[in-house]
């Protein structure tokens, strides 16, 4: 975490730092209270964390790849995590979808957003693109419905 300055030529200064991952970060997002962040790493863990005290509240460890996108919903009740090429492992939080692990649920030629409980990281939704790949994912601030893009020059929205 960051905080800037007031001079004219800014510096960013550490205020507190904490081991969150493991490998490189992929993905952050806050959600709009300020009062949690959402971080994907490549260990494939996404972990919702507290600001205030910086404790990790939720973690789902359901992925065989790292979300290469997160957005809270406006409300901060939902997280919707994109993917490309290859489906989580689980449709309900813990198990395979499909039967088999890494079997892609369905060819693995689709993309795909989990929404996630920000209170227990449990999913609580999945959507399969017609997209290979799903490059980002906002919600309507006041509504629990979904934009999306990816590769083709579509724009597609759900609602949830």
């Amino acid at each position: 975490m960051f905080i800037q300055t007031s001079e004219p030529r800014f510096r960013l200064q550490t205020l507190q730092s904490v081991g969150a991952y493991s490998g490189s970060a992929l993905a952050l997002a806050v959600d709009g209270s300020r009062k949690r962040i959402a971080l994907s790493a490549e260990d494939t863990v996404v972990s919702i964390w507290s600001t205030r005290d910086l404790t990790c509240t939720a973690a789902m460890e359901r992925f065989e790849n790292a979300p290469s996108f997160l957005c809270f919903s406006g409300d901060g009740r939902y997280l919707a995590s994109s993917f490309a090429f290859q489906p989580p492992s689980s449709d309900s939080g813990n198990g395979p979808p499909g039967g088999r692990r890494g079997s892609g649920g369905g060819g693995g030629s689709c993309g795909f957003i989990d929404v996630a409980d920000t209170s227990t990281g449990r999913r609580v939704g999945l959507i399969r693109t017609t997209e290979r790949e799903v490059f980002m994912v906002c919600w309507h601030p006041t509504k629990h419905a979904l934009v999306f893009c990816g590769p083709s020059e579509a724009v597609s929205l759900v609602t949830f």
